[in-house]
């Protein structure tokens, strides 16, 4: 089990904090929702490039996490990726995180039934899982 991701800030890392947080109330649900493509700004949060050690390692678990959920192997591109942060850091308060890069993004709530019930979702911006590529293919090919 992950530690808690409230811990990927150590007492000296003040500026990642504030650098991370994109607000204080956590969104309601996923930013993306159900949406074909990723049509929404997703700026902000701190690059996980640029994160101490011990919340690198963590950030890495945290993408870890989620690309070994799939059961085929599939190549993630996380070059670029940025951590950011919504709502409480407390445990059992409302919060929202998101791993944002051009070719990948987590984005993670628990915000329904007084933070008990987390959604979380893995797209690739760039070549979307829930693209329609037949009405891509009718519209750059076909005019329709």
């Amino acid at each position: 089990m992950l530690p808690w991701p409230q811990n990927f800030w150590d007492p000296g890392a003040a500026g990642q904090r504030r650098q991370a947080l994109i607000d204080d109330r956590a969104p309601d649900d996923i930013l993306t929702f159900n949406s074909p493509k990723v049509g929404v700004d997703l700026e902000g949060g701190v690059a996980i490039s640029d994160m101490t050690d011990s919340a690198r390692e963590l950030a890495d678990a945290l993408v870890a996490l989620h690309v070994d959920r799939v059961n085929f192997p599939v190549e993630a591109d996380t070059s670029g990726v940025h951590f950011a942060w919504a709502g409480s850091p407390e445990r059992g308060r409302h919060h929202y995180y998101r791993l944002a890069g051009p070719r990948f993004l987590v984005e993670y709530d628990n915000t329904q039934n007084d933070a008990n019930h987390a959604h979380s979702v893995w797209r690739d911006p760039g070549n979307d899982f829930g693209d329609d590529l037949l009405r891509r293919h009718l519209a750059e090919d076909h005019g329709g």
